[in-house]
């Protein structure tokens, strides 16, 4: 690397976050930084240890709760100066700030396309950071998630648990912008054969559990991607298998379950049943839920 100053530090670890991780170890790095934590983070740490946790916040005393799904890294040092772009460790501490903002910018969505342009193999440290976003697209009619789910569209690696749970926010987006680039990334995704199902079915579960997401907007999305392209309908029954568990008691169960006995009957594989669609399959309902369990039960 050849210029006429010397490398700051800040240049050199954004530089390195253009570079595929796998590359990166084989950078040479000018002497003055070889000391430098914050290039040493940028340059060979692992991935990420993510602990989901759902923080809440009153804003006022007045108004609603706020409630958001954030991802922080355990493994996380905020004492560099890398720290703003790799390291989430205390996520709850600003999230409430974060809520905020785009909430009066009318093109904050291209505020996001910088840190999509930033982060273009870090798919999910870009997805945590992007958390506190994609959940206000699930109440206001914008797609300020668009350039992030584009982001992980292109991404060649399995999803891990922040980017199935972008994902999955994206699919129960308020904006339909929002939910058909959600859809085209799962497809995209699945084509390359990158797409972990089951993960992504366990983010789905738990923000359907935690009431964060319309379960209708999800299993809509999943049916449309199920629909789009033959390489996403196994992962997307493996999302519906982990999902299973949470949907007794809840209203919209009968659009996942019809959605699973199309899958299942279209691929001639089986899916476990919670107990308590058995009773109601046994019984003589003619619901649409009821009927879904006979199919699944076959």
């Amino acid at each position: 690397m050849s210029r006429s100053g010397p490398v700051l530090e800040l240049e050199l670890v954004v530089a390195l976050l253009r570079i595929p991780a796998d590359e990166r170890a084989g950078i040479a790095i000018p002497s003055s930084l070889r000391s430098s934590e914050a290039v040493a983070a940028a340059r060979e740490s692992g991935p990420p240890a993510w602990q989901r946790q759902v923080a809440r916040d009153q804003p006022s005393a007045w108004g609603p709760e706020l409630r958001m799904s954030l991802f922080r890294d355990e493994q996380g040092n905020e004492g560099h100066a890398a720290a703003g772009i790799l390291a989430r460790s205390r996520p709850e501490r600003t999230f409430d700030s974060e809520a905020d903002y785009g909430a009066h910018e009318p093109r904050f969505e291209e505020t996001l396309a910088l840190g999509a342009a930033l982060l273009p193999h870090d798919h999910d440290v870009l997805a945590a950071h992007a958390h506190p976003y994609l959940q206000l697209d699930l109440l206001r009619p914008r797609a300020c998630s668009v350039p992030v789910v584009d982001a992980i569209a292109r991404a060649r690696a399995r999803n891990r648990a922040p980017t199935s749970s972008a994902l999955v926010l994206a699919l129960a987006a308020k904006d339909a912008r929002g939910r058909t680039a959600a859809q085209d990334a799962v497809v995209d995704l699945a084509r390359h054969g990158v797409l972990d199902g089951k993960d992504l079915g366990r983010q789905a579960a738990l923000l359907l559990a935690d009431d964060l997401v319309v379960g209708r907007r999800v299993s809509s999305g999943l049916s449309e991607c199920a629909r789009a392209d033959d390489a996403a309908v196994l992962p997307v029954l493996d999302a519906l298998q982990e999902i299973g568990a949470v949907l007794p008691g809840r209203r919209d169960a009968g659009a996942f379950l019809e959605l699973a006995a199309n899958l299942a009957e279209r691929t001639g594989r089986t899916i476990a049943v919670a107990p308590e669609f058995e009773r109601l399959a046994a019984g003589t309902s003619a619901s649409m839920l009821a009927k879904a369990a006979r199919r699944l039960l076959r």
